[in-house]
């Protein structure tokens, strides 16, 4: 096992992964959301956007980050029960983006499932033992709010 990543293992494959995603959200996802007028997004007062935007783009996400996820394996999660529970936090979350966007959730509800599985992600880590200082609480509750700051705020731009 080989960790961290390279500048070569970056470029090779989260960079594809990256155009995997924009290409099936631009050529496929967006297209049918439009086509067919399912989980569009139209304007309100708190919009961002003028016009009405499909709301699918986590699809192309999910589809290279498991794709990522397989491709680099042990690279990135170096514990067989940890690879699951990446993808099942991925995968979670990626249910309860879906279920936002096809009717409005609430954002305690959806924040409350953002720490929980930032901190699932975080303790559910091999090998990693519970803190024992006050220091280490603060480290880890820390770590918690910086992924589940950085989940909300991609959910939002989504």
């Amino acid at each position: 096992m080989r960790l961290p990543l390279t500048l070569q293992d970056f470029m090779s494959l989260f960079v594809p992964a990256a155009v995997l995603s924009y290409l099936c959200i631009r050529f496929v996802l967006m297209p049918l959301s439009h086509r067919t007028g399912m989980l569009v997004d139209t304007p309100n007062e708190r919009s961002l956007h003028q016009a009405p935007k499909a709301r699918i783009g986590g699809i192309g996400i999910l589809i290279s980050a498991l794709a990522t996820l397989l491709a680099l394996g042990s690279r990135i999660a170096p514990w067989p029960h940890w690879q699951i529970l990446l993808g099942s936090i991925t995968l979670a979350l990626f249910v309860l983006s879906v279920i936002d966007d096809a009717r409005s959730m609430s954002s305690m509800v959806r924040l409350a499932c953002h720490v929980l599985a930032a901190s699932a992600l975080t303790i559910g880590i091999e090998g990693t033992p519970l803190p024992q200082d006050v220091h280490s609480w603060i480290c880890l509750a820390a770590v918690v709010f910086c992924v589940s700051w950085w989940t909300n705020l991609n959910n939002f731009m989504d």
